[in-house]
């Protein structure tokens, strides 16, 4: 992930000298630098656009790039969580949905007793796969509020089988394995139901 970072930071200073360059020469060729203010409205203006084109990037734009390597997993999916708590093994039905951009993940997971919202997710590259790790609140309903009270837990997920979309991998099923802190550990398999 600092990798990641870092190579974020290098990409925005390169599109920063680029934008800086060319409103530069903008500015020396059409209008006239007459002042030292002008090179500070050259400097404002490549930090207003740079900031304003990564987040459009970041946002939107990476998905279509074919030289970005994040995994596209946003999504609906369907699929199931088979647990085990005190010995006891289990299958949970599940809806998911998956929010992505690049700079990060959001999963909502529903079954019939709870909901589990993201608090932070990322890709993590292990062994030259990318697999998303992603820390989760569960939300039980009143009536299973006391059988299954509000944990907080981990899951590590990682596409299992992906189809090519505009050049790039996108996730059709994911599986993986997830941890709480009640000590109740499960898997998950899910498959993509809808964009």
């Amino acid at each position: 992930m600092a990798t990641d970072l870092s190579n974020l930071i290098k990409k925005s200073l390169y599109v920063f000298v680029f934008i800086g360059l060319i409103c530069f020469l903008i500015k020396k060729y059409v209008f006239e630098i007459a002042s030292v203010t002008d090179y500070l409205d050259i400097v404002e203006l490549a930090v207003t656009v740079t900031l304003a084109v990564m987040v459009f990037y970041g946002s939107f734009l990476w998905k279509f790039n074919p030289l970005e390597k994040t995994p596209r997993i946003m999504g609906k999916y369907q699929g199931n969580i088979k647990y085990c708590y005190n010995n006891i093994p289990g299958v949970k039905e599940t809806e998911v949905e998956i929010r992505q951009t690049l700079f990060g993940v959001k999963v909502k997971i529903k079954t019939n007793e709870i909901t589990s919202d993201t608090i932070t997710g990322n890709f993590v590259k292990e062994n030259d796969e990318y697999v998303l790790y992603y820390n989760y609140i569960t939300n039980p309903k009143s009536k299973y509020s006391e059988k299954n009270p509000i944990q907080r837990g981990t899951a590590r997920l990682v596409s299992t089988k992906s189809t090519k979309k505009h050049a790039n991998e996108w996730a059709v099923e994911l599986s993986g394995i997830y941890w709480t802190s009640r000590k109740t550990i499960g898997d998950m398999y899910l498959v993509k139901v809808c964009e």
